[in-house]
């Protein structure tokens, strides 16, 4: 099984709590070039919605937006994310980890779509890899 990789602080915790907190996200703000905030913006919105969480979720930084299903959990087949990263992506140009950045560029901003089979083997994939990491977590 091929291992999703968690986009950064843009992935959920174990728990589907953000990441993004002000420590978090003060070193990687304003690090992403306004030129491709719109792009890695559209990108995120476009994965492929493994987990529909209908939370709305608020602005942890400066409550300058609210997401209807912001911690919901999309993924492209490679890394897995918030759907709030979206906002906090285009909003305060928070920096994805360079080797997803050059992934979403080779793919021309646009990420694969999954259907019948193909989603079912990625929602079991991610799924199972939470599934394990929460208790290898509980394990220690």
């Amino acid at each position: 099984m091929t291992y999703l990789e968690p986009l950064g602080i843009f992935a959920p915790r174990l728990d589907g709590e953000s990441l993004i907190t002000i420590e978090t996200a003060t070193p990687l703000r304003g690090r992403l070039s306004p030129e491709l905030r719109s792009p890695v913006a559209s990108y995120l919105r476009a994965g492929a919605i493994l987990f529909a969480i209908m939370e709305y979720t608020d602005d942890v930084l400066e409550q300058r937006f609210g997401v209807s299903g912001g911690s919901a959990v999309l993924s492209d087949g490679r890394y897995y994310w918030r759907l709030d990263a979206a906002d906090y992506v285009e909003t305060y140009g928070l920096a994805v980890p360079e080797d997803a950045l050059d992934h979403m560029r080779l793919r021309g901003w646009k990420p694969p779509v999954f259907e019948g089979d193909a989603y079912d083997q990625l929602y079991d994939r991610l799924h199972a890899q939470l599934a394990r990491l929460a208790r290898d977590r509980d394990v220690r």
